[in-house]
C-alpha cells in the first residue's frame, strides 16, 4: 500500500472491483470512479485484484484521482466466483474501515461497489460525516411460483439468503438512526432494493444502476430475416435459469419459428438438456456479437440480476433482447428490448408468449436499429445535489 505518496484525502470512495478492461463489477467501480473524480473526490481506495486495473491506469482516465491497493484475502477471479466474494469483500471493507478511521479530515466517503447489504457498512461510520452508500441491491429471492420449482437445498439457501439479508438491512437502518451515526445517502442499484431503501429510510431513493452509461449511440444496418437465432448466457445455477430459457425456446420453435437454433454459452453440453435446434458453447472468453446482427435474440431469464453486461453488449450490436423484469433491466426502455411480465415468472401465459413471438417477427423484419445514448450520470449528480452534497 502506497500510503507515503498520498496526499491527505478529503473526499473518498471505496471500490473493492474497478478495470477499464473487463465488464460487469469491474466496469461499473471504474465508472463510479471516474464519476466522483469529476464530482470532486481526490481518493479512490481499490482491491488488489489480478483483474483490476493499477492505480497508474485508473489515474491516467481519472485526473485528479489518487488511487491505492489495500489487499484482499483473495485476488483471483475465479476463486472468488466459485467460492463467492462474500468473506473477501467482508474482509477487505474492515481493512479499509480500520486504515481510513486512522487518517483525518476525511469529508466525504462513498462505500461503492460492491455495497449488497450484507457487506460491513458500520464500520466506516467513524471516518466521515457523510457517507455515500452504493448503489445497493442484488440478493433479491426469487417469485413464489419460482421457489416451488428448486430443489429443497435451493429453496432452503434461498430463504436463508434472504432472512440474512433483510436481517442485516434492518440493523443498517436501526444503527443510521443513531446519534453517532454520519448522514448516509443511499443509492439502489436494482428496483427491489429501491423498495427497501425507501421503506428502510422513510425517504426516496433514486435508482442508479452500477453502469451509469450503459448504452452508446449506434445505428445499425441489417438484412430482413425470416429466422431467429437465440442466444443464452450464463451458467447452469438456479438464479439464472437455463431450463425456462429451454422452454421458451422449445415453445417458439414448436410454434411460429420451426428452424429457429439456440445456442447456449457459459454452460457445457448438457444431456439432460439437450435437444434439437440446441448447441452448447461452454465457457467463453468473449461473444462474437456480430454473428448475431441481423437475426439474433438474446434470451435472460434470471430471477436476480443487476444490469447485466450481457444484455447491453447485445443490444449495443443491435439483437432483440427478451428479459426476465428483474434488476434495473426495464430503465433502459429501448425498442428492441422485450420485458417479461414478473407477475408471472415462471409460467408466462399464452398471450406473453404471442406477444415475444409477434415482437421477435418485427425485429426480423427491421432494417435498422437505431440505439440512443443512456446514461444515469445526470440523475446520480442531480440528487446528489438535491441530498446537499458538497465535495
Amino acid at each position: 500500500m502506497p500510503h507515503s505518496r498520498l496526499s491527505p484525502p478529503r473526499n473518498v470512495i471505496c471500490a473493492f472491483y474497478a478495470s477499464t478492461n473487463y465488464g460487469s463489477e469491474y466496469r461499473a467501480g471504474m465508472e463510479f470512479i471516474r464519476f466522483a473524480a469529476n464530482e470532486g473526490f481526490d481518493l479512490a481506495i481499490i482491491a488488489d485484484l489480478d483483474q483490476n486495473s493499477s492505480p497508474a491506469e485508473i489515474e491516467a482516465i481519472a485526473p485528479g484521482m489518487q488511487v491505492m491497493h489495500i489487499p484482499s484475502p483473495i485476488k483471483r477471479q475465479k476463486t472468488l466466483y466459485r467460492f463467492s466474494d462474500l468473506i473477501a469483500q467482508t474482509i477487505w471493507h474492515l481493512r479499509v474501515a480500520r486504515w481510513l478511521r486512522k487518517q483525518k479530515h476525511i469529508e466525504n466517503l462513498w462505500v461503492q461497489n460492491g455495497a449488497s447489504p450484507w457487506l460491513p457498512l458500520v464500520p466506516y461510520f467513524s471516518v466521515s460525516p457523510t457517507l455515500i452508500w452504493g448503489p445497493v441491491g442484488g440478493g433479491e429471492p426469487p417469485p413464489p411460483a419460482m421457489m416451488q420449482m428448486l430443489s429443497v437445498g435451493s429453496r432452503l439457501r434461498e430463504r436463508m439468503r434472504s432472512a440474512f439479508e433483510k436481517s442485516l438491512l434492518k440493523s443498517k437502518f436501526t444503527a443510521m438512526q443513531r446519534n453517532a451515526a454520519p448522514r448516509v445517502i443511499a443509492l439502489a442499484r436494482t428496483s427491489e432494493a429501491q423498495i427497501q431503501l425507501q421503506k428502510g429510510q422513510q425517504s426516496n431513493i433514486p435508482l442508479i444502476p452500477e453502469i451509469l452509461d450503459p448504452l452508446n449511440p449506434v445505428r445499425i444496418t441489417r438484412k430482413v430475416m425470416s429466422n431467429p437465432r437465440i442466444v443464452w448466457v450464463g451458467q447452469d445455477i438456479p438464479r439464472k435459469n437455463l431450463r425456462l430459457g429451454l422452454d421458451i425456446f422449445e415453445t417458439l420453435r414448436a410454434g411460429a419459428f420451426p428452424n429457429a437454433t439456440l445456442d447456449v454459452f457459459g454452460c457445457e453440453p448438457n444431456e439432460k438438456m439437450s435437444a434439437e435446434g440446441v448447441t452448447f458453447h461452454g465457457w467463453v472468453n468473449k461473444i462474437n456479437w456480430n454473428l448475431w446482427k441481423d437475426d439474433g435474440v438474446l434470451l435472460l431469464t434470471s430471477f436476480r440480476e443487476g444490469l447485466p453486461s450481457v444484455v447491453l453488449e447485445a443490444l449495443q450490436n443491435g439483437l432483440l433482447c427478451v428479459s426476465s423484469d428483474v434488476g434495473a433491466i426495464a430503465s433502459l426502455r429501448v425498442p428492441s428490448l422485450v420485458i417479461l411480465p414478473r407477475a408471472e415468472y415462471p409460467n408466462y401465459s399464452k398471450r406473453t408468449i404471442q406477444e415475444v413471438t409477434d415482437r421477435i417477427r418485427q425485429h426480423l423484419e427491421t432494417t435498422e436499429i437505431e440505439i440512443t445514448s443512456i446514461s444515469y450520470r445526470a440523475n446520480l449528480s442531480q440528487y446528489l445535489n438535491a441530498e446537499g452534497f458538497k465535495p
